[in-house]
């Protein structure tokens, strides 16, 4: 594996395969197809569990030469789901798994013939980076979201999230966190067992009983039958085989599998986890997709992305509010006649202030599979783009000088401009950055080609957040000024900013203890109070 370059602030590495060979899904599906499947997920388990684990933050490691990250792992797990099974006599090597990894890296992409950048960036970011995402803050925004955050905001109390989650995983959002964070630290050699009652501790054996246990695993796991049908049907929706690599992974759904065979049949049943990280992805993300669908309805409109935006809205406040930075935040309110509103969250740094837009997605699955800048821009029209038109709109109400109601931002002099997502994009501040000024630029031409909004992750904020920095804005405005750092995304940015590989977001950090306080307490003395 080599770099080749530098494409907005990311290190682009190829890797060549032996002998620089090609291949097809099918000789991938060939190679995989002979060895035990529960073996198979089991090494590919460990290996995954290992890449995590590692002190070193690089998301690859070499084998024999060959570069193995969970995105690889991934796909050769679903791979091997799909053609295999537990009654194949022959068992899978290190040396083999080097081997298909080898002929991952020869498989087609539409580039090789249609000859497009930035559509290959969109996939190659979507399917290589999301299994590098941040996992250190997901314990705590997923409490203060659907436990603490929810029932305070008044837009939201329309929806019942307990009796929601509740109706969906029979568990309440505590007990499905609890449960998902001891399964994820027992899952190191690629397996698991529930959790036998009789050791657990008497404080918590209320969250694990095993009726909980098997609500849990119902749910988030399933046959290799299940994962079969519905990921070829998912692979027949793909306009052709050069799609291949970029298919959305049922791992995704359902990362926990129930193997055919149970190798120890003297123990309880196993259920193998081939990525690691994709567990807690489960369990946070995950959740939100699956309260979006049971709240589906036959109209565009759903209640829970609706009350989602606000609490979502409410907690970037949150995090701004407990930053260690001095700067006044203020939420957004109304002004002028019809009623207009200000950005949702106001930033104050003496006569600086940054205007921030909190959206929820970013760019749909299928934008992110094909990387088709059409199909890109039709999900930025709903969601990046129509940000950056509310930023554009708001500052000229603020350069008018005319509405009472904006009379704080007669001393600013200067203004940075934010965008913030639940959803994690990637070449952000490029390439998805200028399709959607464009698409803006379309409904209002008054906006200039040069306009600037940086758009960072709901992680990476937690992250820019836990730096050691003094001012949030001139962060901001080093970055847009910066020849290089304009066009970078906030990871790769911070990543050559800071030689530390790893800042920790002190406020959620002190959630964690407060959330596990919460269940040594609050919830220990509700069930003895039922009881």
């Amino acid at each position: 594996m080599k770099t080749v370059g530098i494409t907005e602030g990311i290190n682009i590495s190829v890797y060549q395969p032996v002998d620089g060979k090609k291949y097809s899904p099918v000789d991938i599906a060939k190679f995989l197809k002979k060895f035990q499947l529960n073996g198979t997920l089991k090494l590919i388990g460990e290996l995954s569990c290992k890449i995590l684990m590692d002190e070193n933050p690089e998301p690859i490691r070499e084998i024999g030469g060959v570069p193995i990250s969970d995105s690889v792992l991934a796909y050769l797990a679903m791979v091997a789901i799909e053609n295999s099974n537990d009654y194949r006599k022959e068992q899978i090597t290190i040396r083999d798994i080097v081997k298909v990894a080898d002929m991952y890296f020869g498989l087609p992409d539409p580039i090789l013939s249609d000859k497009k950048l930035d559509p290959f960036l969109i996939r190659f970011g979507a399917a290589q980076f999301e299994y590098d995402r941040e996992i250190n803050n997901v314990l705590s925004r997923t409490f203060l979201i659907y436990s603490q955050l929810w029932n305070q905001v008044p837009e939201a109390r329309k929806v019942n999230i307990d009796e929601a989650i509740k109706k969906i995983s029979n568990l309440t959002i505590e007990e499905i966190v609890i449960l998902g964070f001891a399964y994820f630290g027992g899952c190191k050699n690629g397996f698991f067992r529930i959790f036998d009652e009789n050791q657990i501790l008497e404080k918590d054996k209320q969250f694990f009983t095993k009726q909980k246990q098997n609500w849990f695993l119902e749910w988030i796991s399933c046959s290799y039958w299940q994962f079969r049908k519905q990921s070829l049907a998912i692979q027949k929706e793909l306009p052709d085989s050069d799609y291949e690599k970029n298919r959305f992974n049922l791992l995704e759904k359902y990362p926990v599998l129930v193997p055919d065979s149970n190798p120890r049949p003297d123990l309880s049943q196993v259920y193998i986890v081939p990525i690691t990280r994709l567990l807690l992805g489960r369990i946070t993300r995950g959740l939100y997709f699956d309260l979006s669908d049971y709240f589906k309805g036959n109209t565009k409109a759903n209640k829970f992305r609706e009350a989602f935006g606000y609490v979502f809205q409410r907690y970037i406040g949150l995090l701004l509010e407990k930053s260690k930075q001095k700067m006044q935040v203020l939420p957004e309110w109304q002004y002028g006649k019809p009623e207009k509103r200000t950005s949702d969250w106001i930033v104050f740094e003496a006569n600086k202030a940054i205007l921030i837009e909190v959206k929820q997605s970013g760019l749909f699955l299928p934008a992110k599979t094909l990387g088709d800048i059409d199909t890109v821009k039709m999900s930025l029209s709903k969601t990046i783009s129509q940000a950056v038109k509310q930023l554009w709109s708001f500052k000229q109400d603020i350069a008018l000088g005319t509405y009472k109601e904006l009379e704080c931002f007669s001393e600013v002099i200067e203004f940075e401009n934010l965008i913030i997502t639940y959803d994690r994009m990637y070449f952000a501040n490029s390439i998805i950055k200028e399709s959607a000024l464009e698409l803006a630029r379309k409904e209002i031409p008054s906006i200039p080609k040069d306009y600037h909004c940086h758009t960072i992750s709901v992680e990476e904020f937690e992250y820019l957040l836990g730096l050691n920095i003094s001012s949030l804005f001139d962060f901001l405005m080093e970055k847009r000024l910066g020849n290089k750092g304009r066009t970078w995304d906030f990871r790769e940015y911070c990543g050559r900013m800071f030689k530390q590989s790893r800042f920790i977001n002190q406020y959620l950090e002190k959630v964690k203890q407060e959330f596990l306080d919460y269940i040594e307490t609050h919830l220990t003395q509700e069930t003895k109070e039922k009881n």
